[in-house]
């Protein structure tokens, strides 16, 4: 399951400032 389908779209830019500061993340970006 891909959290990114479950996101808000306010929570699209923690998201982005996650996958910025957790690399290991990036999978829940895709």
């Amino acid at each position: 399951i891909h959290r990114n389908n479950l996101y808000l779209p306010e929570e699209e830019e923690e998201q982005k400032v996650k996958g910025a500061k957790y690399p290991q993340n990036a999978c829940f970006q895709q």
